[in-house]
């Protein structure tokens, strides 16, 4: 039996030993990225959702159908679930002013979404469940046209 020394001894039980302890932290760090990435993409989802809900309301003037449109907007989002959106559709707390008139109502709507957004990894320095809420504006239908009306919006 020959004893070996020199600079290739022990290196393949070295490299062993450094993959073990680096793999946990390479692990924990790919998830963290892909749980924040995953919260990032419903941020912007429940906002695309309100913008859609937005643009509902301007086309039909109908609060049901913009409420509709902006929860099956919800549904496009990576493991979204439109039956955990809660979309309302309320008249703007401030209207943008017209020419020199700032108390004048224009009929703007504010519609907005929230989602309970659940965490599909548990990390703990991300919270497992918040409430993502995101508020678009809407124009009532431009007159002349004819939108559905709606006697069901809230006020």
């Amino acid at each position: 039996m020959r004893l070996r020394f020199g600079p290739r001894s022990g290196r393949k039980g070295q490299a062993l030993v450094e993959f073990a302890l680096l793999l946990p932290v390479a692990l924990f760090l790919a998830l963290g990225v892909l749980a924040l990435m995953l919260l990032v993409d419903a941020a912007y989802t429940v906002q695309h959702a309100a913008d859609v809900a937005a643009a509902a309301y301007s086309a039909t003037g109908s609060c049901s159908e913009a409420k509709q449109a902006g929860r099956e907007a919800v549904g496009e989002g990576i493991g979204l679930q439109p039956a955990r959106a809660q979309v309302t559709c309320r008249r703007a707390a401030q209207d943008p002013p017209a020419s020199g008139d700032r108390l004048s109502d224009h009929g703007m709507k504010q519609l907005t979404v929230r989602y309970a957004y659940r965490s599909p990894i548990p990390l703990p320095f991300l919270p497992p469940s918040r409430t993502l809420v995101r508020s678009a504006l809407a124009a009532p239908p431009a007159a002349g046209s004819s939108p559905k009306k709606d006697h069901h919006q809230d006020h």
